[in-house]
């Protein structure tokens, strides 16, 4: 369903979804909109959105578990694939030669 979704948004239809499922909000939003008792408490890019802990505190929801690991880590990622991505782009290369400590 998400990939249908997905195709028809690439193919210029605006999607709206209204969902308590973050993980879904996260994968698939561009933007969000994040509402309490009918008030809109926050409006922008999901990355934005998500990166502000005490708004979405405020509602009650929890991030995806990758976004809350992202958040502690520095990284900015929404998806799994991002996280990995990103932690890769930034860990240490391997050490070659012994397998005992570096000299």
């Amino acid at each position: 369903m998400m990939a249908l979704i997905r195709r028809l948004n690439d193919a210029g239809h605006t999607i709206v979804i209204i969902t308590h499922a973050m993980d879904i909000a996260a994968a698939s939003s561009r933007r969000v909109i994040l509402m309490e008792g009918g008030r809109v408490l926050r409006d922008g890019p999901t990355r934005d959105v998500f990166g502000d802990e005490a708004c979405i505190g405020r509602t009650g929801l929890t991030p995806p578990p990758v976004v809350q690991v992202g958040i502690r880590l520095g990284v900015p990622a929404l998806t799994l694939d991002e996280l990995v991505s990103c932690l890769t782009r930034t860990a240490a290369p391997p050490h070659r030669g012994t397998l005992g400590p570096p000299e």
